[in-house]
Formats: structure tokens, sequence, C-alpha cells
């Protein structure tokens, strides 16, 4: 004789308990029942509880990897849950190797479809998650991946994931891009070219107005902006001021015009006098 003890049970839990039984022809037969908490199950002595074996992340390993049947357990969880997951060496269609990390967001809702349909849920999610990330990056360069990282936050994205999540009893609610790693190559030169705009950006001191760029267009009935239009007063300006001459070549010439009629007074009135 066994001495069994009771389960206690949440009421984010659930036991899948088994019986043997017999039909009316009088053949053996298992039954199947799902006992749903909060609740204090004491199994008979027909009866035995099913044990889960699925995806899970090992002892030493890191959040992101996932290893067949490393996931044991006897309580169901029927509440939202969540999973990291990384899809790493995805290839682009101009042969960029790149790893993209993602957060999956999912809900139980059937549990009898779950048993029958699945014995992993966590390998399949993660099985069509790399597939929709595959498909997705194989269609666009790295330059295009890098301007359309938004979609990855889009169920309209992965598809083959919310497939897959309904014909086995649960619903994708959200998925989340974490972000990317690339080379080692490629990342040094992606933040070389990304310093000089993080400093712009937190720099407190604003490069001066005469450097700036105009941002303005300006219409085809318009000769220019405002902008144009002080830059050509301006270059006017200097080029009247280069122009005109100097103060001493001003005074020569004063000089030489005031001597010149001095003379000729002093011409006149000595011929006045002689005459």
């Amino acid at each position: 004789m066994h001495v069994r003890e009771a389960r206690l049970i949440d009421a984010s839990e659930a036991l899948v308990v088994y019986r043997h039984t017999a039909n009316k022809v009088g053949e053996p037969h298992v039954e199947r029942r799902v006992v749903l908490g909060p609740a204090r199950f004491i199994p008979s002595a027909d009866e035995w509880v099913h044990e889960f074996e699925w995806s899970g992340v090992p002892q030493d390993g890191s959040k992101t990897t996932y290893q067949p049947k490393a996931l044991r357990f006897t309580k169901l969880r029927v509440i939202p849950a969540s999973a990291y997951h990384n899809v790493s060496e995805v290839r682009t269609n101009d042969d960029t190797l790149i790893t993209v990390k993602l957060m999956l967001f999912f809900e139980l809702r059937d549990v009898e479809k779950m048993l029958d349909a699945t014995n992993d849920p966590i390998g399949d999610f993660i099985n069509a998650a790399s597939a929709d990330v595959i498909a997705f990056c194989a269609g666009v360069s790295y330059e295009t991946f890098l301007n359309e990282t938004h979609r990855l936050n889009e169920l309209d994205t992965f598809a083959q994931l919310c497939v897959r999540a309904q014909h086995i009893g649960y619903d994708i609610t959200k998925v989340v891009f974490r972000g990317f790693q690339a080379g080692a190559k490629l990342q040094a030169r992606r933040l070389a070219g990304a310093a000089p705009r993080q400093r712009e950006r937190c720099s407190p001191h604003r490069p001066p107005a005469s450097t700036r760029r105009c941002t303005t267009t300006p219409s085809r009935s318009a000769r220019g902006c405002g902008c144009s239009r002080r830059r050509r007063r301006r270059s006017s300006g200097r080029r009247t001021r280069r122009s005109l001459p100097r103060r001493g070549v001003r005074r020569s010439r004063r000089s030489s015009r005031r001597g010149r009629r001095s003379s000729g007074r002093s011409s006149r009135w000595c011929r006045s006098r002689r005459s």
C-alpha cells in the first residue's frame, strides 16, 4: 500500500488527471480530466497525474537558450506568460548575419486542445517565431532592416507563430523586439557612425546660426528663403567694403584735388594782377 500526499492547486494552476476505467463493452479505458484551482486534489488508487516535459532554460544556460525536456512539472499554469528568445545567425539578402532578440507573450485558452495538439508548446513557439524572423530578414537588406525594425513589434509579421498558437489552444498577445546584434566588425562600424550623432544630440551648446543649414524650402515664385537673402546682403556688404579704398588713399586723393584747385586759383589771381 502506498500513501500519497494531497496536492494544493492555486487559482492560476490546473492538474491533468488520468484514470483507469472500463467502457460499455468491458474493455479497459483511460479517462482524462482537468482539475482547475483553487482546489485540494487527493488522487484515488486508479488515478495518476500527468507530468509535462517542455523545452526550458537549462540550469547552466542563459534565459534565451532552450533545451528539450528541460522543464518538468505537473501543475499547469493557465495565466498569461512570457518567454525570451534570440534568433541567431539570421541572414539578410545582402549576406549580413545578425541575431534578432524577441520577447513572446502568450496565454493558454484551451487545455484540452493543447493536450491533443502538442506535447511542447514552448518548442512550437520558438520554431514558429524563428521561421517568421528568417522570412522577414530574407527579403530585406541590412540598411532596410535598420529602418523597418518597428515591424518586428507587429503581430502581422509573425503569421506562422499566430497560426500555430491558435492550433494548439494558445493566443499570442504581443511580440516585443528587444534589439539585434550584428558581427563584431559591423557592430563596431555602426557604433563609430552613431557616436558623432549621439554627441551632437547630447551636446548642451548648439552650433551658431551661421553654421546651421537652412531647413526651409523656398517657393518657386520667391527667389529664396530668408537665410539666402541674409547671406546675399552680407556678401554684398563685404564686397562694397572691400571695393572701397582705404582712408589713407582717400586723404591723398582729396589733398591732390585741393592742390589742383588751389593752383588753379593762384594762377588766375596772378593773371588778374598782371593785367
